[in-house]
Order: structure tokens, then C-alpha cells, then sequence
């Protein structure tokens, strides 16, 4: 797995969207039941909220390293956020999966069946020896009859469900962005730990630097200078085959001078072939005949 622009530019933008959809259910979970004050307490805690905030960074560094992947600072950057990101999601998941078993809107309350009436005059009237006015007065007996509770529960918005459909939508969010998590770092491990294909360019004593140029072909065209006391027409150009071709040792042309021997590239690369307007100077030198030497016949 390599660091492809493309795909981390790609992976970028889903993980921002991600992010954006785990902030946005996890406000309104929040609202909803801090609006109907009902006893959700795993909802409260928001953890879509900070999970999403981390997604989002990191989706944000992803698409800025999908347009400069060349970029070693912006690669290490999106992992050490894919990493917090890992973590942050793991937490998130775990919230939201207790969420759902735990949270409710049941509300927990007592019933006190065991009520007695009784008769209390509190105007007496005394006529004929009779009392009227009578209050009738509800409270407990708890000299001789102690009240006796009755746990109950009720959910009178019946938000229960929604609760609990929140905490599994929040779940799948974290799940996905746990896994992509992983991928993040996976790949900027790669490609900070992926070779270059840059060929390596040996200098020798008493030579220029040379300068590297693409033919177009897949392979590079080394123009080396030549020491001072050359002439001008000893310049030479070295064809490379690119890294890691399979194609024949090294071969070395050169545009006039005495040719040098052939050298081998490392690691058992083949050489390339000759550049077109060498080879094509070469076929015209094999096919032209050598001047013919004319000479006066002599008369008799």
C-alpha cells in the first residue's frame, strides 16, 4: 500500500464528511434530551461531539497532503492525527454501544397504595347530641400501618426509542471512522517509509556535475561535462535505464572521443538501449561503404 495522492485526497474528504455527520447527530442528540430533561446520562456526555471534532482535523490534513504528497511534514501531521483519531473513535464507539443498552427515558418513581381515610370534625356542632361539618382527611397511618412503596416507571414522551436510535447511528459513524483510522496510518507509514525512485549519480575526481534530464521514454539522459583540458567535441551523454527496469547492464554512449567500457548497474538492472539519434548514427556508419581508392589505368 503506497502513498497515492488520489487516494489520500479521496480519504481526506470522506473522513471530513464523517466528522461533520458525527458533530451534527451528536448536537442533536444532546438538544433533544436536555430539551425534554430526561435522565440519558452516556447521551450527555457528547462523545460524537469530540470524536468528530478529531475526524474532522485529520479529513482537513488529508485532503491538503492528497494535493502535496511529496510533502514529509504534512504525511507525518495526517498520521499523528489518524492516530488521535483511533483513539478518540474507540472511546466514542464504546459510549455509544453503552448508550443503547443503558440509556433511557424511564423514570423511576414511588407509589404509595396503602392510603386510609379519616373523618375529622373540624366544626363541631353539637345538636341533639351529633356532630356535623365532617373533613375527610387523606394521610398514612404510620403508627400501625407503615406505607409501603411500589417502584414504578414511566415514559411519558415515549423517547425512549429515539434515545437509543441515536447512540446506534453514532455507533456505525464511529465504527467506520475507526477503520479508517487504521487505514490512515497505515498509508503514511508507507510513504514515509517508501524508497525514492530517484537514480543515484556517482562522481568521479576531476569531473563536472552533470545534469539529469528525462527522455520521455521512462528512462533519463545524463549529460556529464567534461574536464577542462578535453576538448569540446569529447562532451559525452550517458543513457540510465530507469530504476529497477530488467533490462541489460548500463551502456554508456558518447557523442565523439574514444569509447569507455560498459558499466554495470547495481543490483542487477539491465541496460537501456541507445538513445534514437545514436543508434540511428550508428546504422548509417555499419551501412556506408569506405571510399573507393581510383586510380588511371595505365596504357600499355
Amino acid at each position: 500500500m503506497a502513498y497515492h495522492a488520489k487516494a489520500i485526497h479521496g480519504l481526506g474528504w470522506t473522513l471530513l464528511v464523517l466528522g461533520t455527520l458525527s458533530i451534527i447527530l451528536g448536537t442533536a442528540a444532546v438538544a433533544t434530551m436536555a430539551s425534554k430533561n430526561r435522565p440519558t446520562f452516556l447521551t450527555y456526555i457528547a462523545g460524537p461531539i469530540w470524536s468528530g471534532i478529531f475526524v474532522l482535523i485529520t479529513g482537513i490534513l488529508g485532503v491538503v497532503s492528497g494535493k502535496k504528497p511529496t510533502n514529509k511534514c504534512l504525511i507525518v501531521a495526517f498520521m499523528v492525527l489518524g492516530i488521535f483519531t483511533i483513539l478518540a473513535t474507540f472511546c466514542s464507539f464504546g459510549l455509544a454501544v453503552t448508550g443503547a443498552i443503558v440509556d433511557s427515558c424511564y423514570r423511576h418513581w414511588l407509589d404509595y397504595p396503602d392510603y386510609h381515610d379519616y373523618v375529622f370534625p373540624s366544626d363541631y356542632d353539637y345538636y341533639n347530641g351529633t356532630a356535623t361539618n365532617f373533613t375527610t382527611v387523606h394521610y398514612f397511618d404510620i403508627d400501625r400501618h407503615p406505607p409501603k412503596p411500589v417502584p414504578g416507571y414511566s415514559d411519558e414522551d415515549d423517547c425512549t426509542t429515539t434515545a437509543k436510535a441515536l447512540h446506534g447511528v453514532n455507533a456505525l459513524l464511529a465504527f467506520a471512522e475507526l477503520v479508517l483510522g487504521f487505514v490512515v496510518s497505515i498509508m503514511c507509514c508507507c510513504g514515509l517509509c517508501s524508497a525514492t525512485n530517484t537514480p543515484n549519480v556517482i562522481y568521479g575526481p576531476g569531473v563536472a556535475p552533470a545534469q539529469i534530464m528525462s527522455d520521455g521514454q521512462g528512462g533519463f539522459i545524463l549529460l556529464q561535462a567534461v574536464p577542462a583540458s578535453r576538448q569540446f567535441g569529447a562532451q559525452q551523454q550517458v543513457f540510465l535505464a530507469p530504476p529497477g527496469g530488467p533490462h541489460a547492464p548500463l551502456q554508456v554512449y558518447y557523442t565523439g572521443g574514444p569509447a569507455p567500457p560498459q558499466y554495470a548497474q547495481p543490483g542487477g538492472v539491465g541496460a537501456a538501449a541507445a538513445p534514437p539519434q545514436y543508434a540511428q548514427h550508428a546504422a548509417t556508419q555499419a551501412t556506408e561503404a569506405p571510399p573507393m581508392e581510383s586510380k588511371t589505368p595505365l596504357s600499355a
